[in-house]
C-alpha cells in the first residue's frame, strides 16, 4: 500500500495477518485514520507507523513522521493488493474563509475616482441637489473629500504616509489601536469609514429615515454613472457601496501567511488635482525570505506605481530598494510623456541622491512594464488544471 504524503509517494505494507480484502475499499473512498505507535522505519521510507483504520491495523512506512495519537483522513487512489491512499491535508479555515470573501467582493467592486468626481460635484453645487440626498449627506461628503489629498501635498514623504494611513485599507488596524490603552494611535480621516457612513445613511433615508422633502421643479443631476430612473442617493450609494468592496479586496490581498515570500499591501491613492480627483494603483511589497535576525536594510522592497493623467497619459513605476540602493524605472505610454521623462531623469535621479540613497539610477522606458504579481498568500480563484 502507498500514502502519498508531502514527498514523493512511498509504499505502505500491512501487519501480517490482517489482508485487505479485495472490495474492502472503493477508488474515492474517504478514510479516517489514528495513528497507533511510530515504528522501526523499513527499507522503503524514513518513518513508519502503525495506523488503525476502522478495525484493521497496517504498518505504513511514510516520508513523513507520524505522532502517536494524530487523527488523519485518508483517500483511496487506487485498489489491489496494494492500494494507494493519499493523506488528505485538510484546508486552513482562515483561508477558505479569506477566498469566500475575495469570491463575495470581487464582483462588486467598483473604481474611486468616479464616485469622488460626483461627491465633488454635488459638494460644489449642494443647492441642485437640495431634496434629492438624505438629510446630513452633504456634510459627509465633505468630511470624505476633506481626507483626500491635494496632488501637491504627495510631494514629500509625510504627505505620501498621511495617504497611504487614509486610504482605507487599514481601518480596523487604526480601531483596535484607538481600543489599545497603550497605543499612541489617534483618530484621523479614513476613505472607508467615511464610505461606510454614507452608506449608512442612504440606507437609512431609503426605509424613510433622514429623508429630506421632495422640492419640485428638480434639475437633472449630472453625475457620473447615474443610471436612467435613479435618483442621485442611490447613485451615490451604489458606488460607495462597489469602492468599499474594492477597498475591502485590497485588504483581502494584503494578508500575508508566515509561509509567504512577501508581505504586500495593495491600495488605490486617491488625490485630488484642482476640480477633479483622480487615483494611482500602488503595491508595496517587503521580502520576508530573509532570516528573523537579518538586519532590516537587508530587506528588499519593491513599489509599483500606475497613474493615468488627462495631461501625461497613462505612467508607470516600479522602485527597488535594499541597503540603501534605490532602483528607479519609469514607463510612459505617450511619446510626449516619454521625452519629458527623459529631460527630467537626471534631476529626479540627483534629488533621490540628496535625499540620502547611496545609488539612486532612473531608467525612462516607453510603453508599459511586464506585469509583475506579487505572492499575497490567495489561493487561486480559478483552477486552470480542472
Amino acid at each position: 500500500m502507498q500514502i502519498p504524503g508531502l514527498a514523493p509517494t512511498q509504499p505502505l505494507s500491512l501487519q501480517a495477518g490482517q489482508p485487505i480484502r479485495p472490495g474492502q475499499w472503493s477508488v474515492g473512498q474517504l478514510l479516517q485514520a489514528t495513528v497507533s505507535e511510530p515504528m522501526a522505519a523499513g527499507r522503503l521510507a524514513p518513518h513508519a507507523a502503525l495506523l488503525r483504520i476502522a478495525n484493521l491495523e497496517v504498518l505504513a512506512q511514510t516520508p513523513i513522521p507520524l505522532q502517536p495519537g494524530t487523527s488523519l483522513s485518508l483517500k483511496v487512489v487506487q485498489n489491489g493488493r496494494q492500494p494507494i491512499l493519499q493523506i488528505i491535508t485538510p484546508g486552513d479555515p482562515r483561508a477558505e474563509i479569506t477566498n469566500a470573501a475575495v469570491r463575495q467582493a470581487l464582483p462588486r467592486q467598483g473604481p474611486l475616482a468616479p464616485l469622488l468626481n460626483n461627491l465633488l460635484t454635488v459638494t460644489g453645487q449642494s443647492g441642485n441637489f437640495e431634496g434629492q440626498l438624505p438629510r446630513g449627506s452633504i456634510n459627509i461628503l465633505q468630511s470624505i473629500l476633506a481626507g483626500i489629498p491635494q496632488l501637491n501635498s504627495l510631494r514629500d514623504a509625510a504627505g505620501v504616509q498621511r495617504a497611504v494611513a487614509a486610504s482605507g485599507i487599514f481601518l480596523e488596524a487604526k480601531l483596535a489601536g484607538l481600543l489599545d490603552r497603550s497605543s499612541e494611535a489617534t483618530a484621523s480621516p479614513d476613505l472607508k469609514a467615511g464610505l461606510l457612513k454614507l452608506v449608512s445613511l442612504t440606507q437609512a433615508a431609503a426605509s424613510g429615515a433622514h429623508r429630506s422633502p421632495a422640492l419640485p421643479g428638480l434639475p437633472a443631476a449630472n453625475l457620473t454613472g447615474l443610471q436612467p430612473g435613479e435618483d442621485p442617493a442611490r447613485t451615490l450609494a451604489r458606488q460607495a457601496e462597489a469602492g468599499l468592496s474594492r477597498i475591502a479586496l485590497d485588504q483581502l490581498t494584503s494578508i500575508h501567511p508566515e509561509s509567504s515570500k512577501a508581505a504586500v499591501w495593495t491600495l488605490d491613492l486617491p488625490f485630488q488635482d484642482g476640480d477633479q480627483a483622480f487615483t494611482a494603483r500602488l503595491q508595496i511589497a517587503r521580502d520576508q525570505r530573509q532570516s528573523a535576525g537579518s538586519e532590516a536594510a537587508a530587506r528588499q522592497w519593491n513599489i509599483s506605481l500606475e497613474i493615468d493623467l488627462p495631461e501625461l497619459g497613462p505612467m508607470h513605476a516600479r522602485l527597488t530598494l535594499q541597503r540603501g540602493l534605490l532602483t528607479t524605472r519609469l514607463w510612459a505610454e505617450r511619446g510626449n510623456t516619454l521625452e519629458l521623462l527623459r529631460a527630467h531623469s537626471e534631476k529626479l535621479s540627483r534629488r533621490l541622491a540628496d535625499s540620502g540613497f547611496s545609488s539612486a539610477r532612473v531608467c525612462v522606458y516607453p510603453g508599459q512594464p511586464d506585469s509583475v504579481t506579487a505572492e499575497t498568500g490567495l489561493p487561486d480563484l480559478i483552477d486552470v488544471k480542472a
